[in-house]
């Protein structure tokens, strides 16, 4: 279903694209990694090398609140983080399968993954320790809904409902067991004990820090989006060339990730290939197509500058170049 639903998306978005001028940005190159295992190179494979498939390339791509990229080097059985100009500053060993994560979060001492919302990882980033949490595939939601705190796991079941993992050893990386959505919201009525101070969840289940929505899934996101727009009698306030009329866009449910959210507020989403930006009111703001094959989903820095990663070089001897597009948007 989610295939299909990206194959309708990527043709909505294509009758745009033949119809108007879609914006166009040349990214500069920032960083040039040869492939091997040193700590500042990444493990790349192609052909009869690759893991079942014609291509292994490194996983996850993020950037940090303080400044810093976190990359997946699944090869290499690691997590390397950056600073702002891609020094090596840290690598973790994965001995768990974070690097797997579709999603990640980085805490003050915590790494925490997620993979299809059935698997939870934690790595404490001082010792090492790491711990992985299971929930079922029969009872797990899809659509990337889990969202971790410093001390809480949440996640969405396939009912809708909420669950929670509390850490209650930070040390030792020890977590309650799964809460039920009852006990979930006890947890609200302790928020200092769970760390939860300035945290809120309205009727629908969604989760605000500071009146901020945290929930980056598109679904969740776009429905909070049109409620607003509802609410205070919002009306679209411009044409993006390549972008399908407002209401169209609840194709993107299925179709799209999540990559980031700026200093200003505006939220990136990847359609395969292309970045949809969303301004903090929730009306598209820009829209692009990346003009080369990109290797992993892209990442956004807090000025909202973005990066990607291609492979080029030769068949033989191939490099994996970091570009950054500065903001224009």
């Amino acid at each position: 279903m989610i295939k299909k639903t990206a194959i309708l998306l990527l043709i909505l978005f294509s009758l745009n694209i033949y119809a108007e001028e879609v914006s166009e940005y040349r990214g500069s190159l920032v960083k040039s990694f040869q492939v091997g295992s040193n700590n500042d190179q990444l493990g790349y494979l192609t052909g009869e090398d690759a893991w079942g498939s014609s291509e292994t390339k490194p996983g996850n791509f993020f950037s940090t609140t303080l400044g810093e990229f976190i990359l997946s080097d699944i090869i290499n059985n690691r997590i390397i983080y950056y600073d702002k100009f891609f020094n090596v500053i840290l690598i973790l060993e994965d001995n768990i399968g974070i690097r797997y994560s579709g999603r990640m979060k980085d805490t003050s001492n915590i790494l925490y993954g997620t993979f299809n919302n059935t698997r939870f990882y934690a790595i404490n980033k001082s010792n090492k320790k790491s711990i992985e949490l299971l929930i079922p595939e029969t009872i797990n939601s899809n659509g990337n809904k889990t969202l971790f705190t410093d001390q809480v796991i949440f996640t969405y079941l396939k009912d809708g409902s909420l669950a929670s993992f509390v850490l209650e050893d930070r040390e030792n990386l020890k977590f309650s067991k799964r809460l039920s959505e009852h006990e979930t919201f006890k947890l609200f009525r302790n928020k200092k004990k769970y760390g939860l101070e300035g945290y809120t969840i309205d009727k629908s289940k969604r989760m605000f820090y500071n009146g901020q929505l945290l929930n980056t899934d598109f679904s969740t996101k776009f429905d909070y989006w049109k409620d607003l727009h509802k609410k205070n009698s919002l009306e679209v306030p411009r044409i993006i060339p390549g972008v399908p009329e407002y209401n169209k866009l609840d194709i993107m449910k299925g179709g799209s990730t999540y990559i980031g959210t700026d200093i200003d507020g505006n939220t990136y989403y990847d359609i395969s290939q292309s970045l949809i930006i969303f301004d903090k009111d929730g009306w598209v703001l820009d829209y692009f197509f990346f003009k080369d094959r990109i290797l992993i989903k892209p990442a956004v820095n807090s000025n909202g500058d973005v990066f990607y990663l291609l492979r080029e070089g030769t068949k033989d001897v191939p490099v994996l170049n970091l570009y950054k597009i500065d903001r224009k948007w």
